[in-house]
């Protein structure tokens, strides 16, 4: 199923199609109809896919923001396991880029895939990883 959804996803980015909200020319140069190309095009192939939104209020520690990710769940194919839920993550390793960062640290974000398309279990691996450092 993994395999599925991220051969959909690196279609969408490779065909042309306009930008529907029309500050860029292509889609592909713009994550927000990118996003929903995609989205679109894992829905007609039988996925439950949508475009999430997350926001959080500041606190002592972070300021305020919010965050667009994909969600994607299927069935997986043992009955036993249920349902999977799969995250696509358009812009991970740009999520990760800090002013002034040491070297060590940049050296890990450039190993980051431009795209993720994954398990959540898997993602929460990297950040923990990434937050450390």
């Amino acid at each position: 199923m993994e395999t599925r959804i991220r051969n959909a996803t690196k279609e969408a980015q490779t065909v042309g199609i306009p930008c529907g909200c029309r500050l860029w020319t292509a889609a592909t140069d713009c994550r927000s109809c990118l996003g929903r190309e995609v989205c679109v095009r894992l829905q007609s192939a039988g996925f439950n896919a949508a475009i999430c939104k997350t926001k959080w209020r500041s606190s002592s520690y972070m300021p305020s923001g919010e965050h667009t990710f994909m969600d994607v769940v299927g069935d997986s194919a043992s009955p036993k396991k249920g349902e999977v839920r799969v995250v696509i993550e358009l812009n991970l390793r740009a999520e990760f880029v800090i002013a002034r960062a040491c070297d060590d640290y940049d050296r890990l974000v450039q190993r980051l895939p431009e795209v993720y398309v994954g398990k959540e279990e898997r993602l929460q691996g990297v950040i923990k990883i990434l937050r450390w450092r």
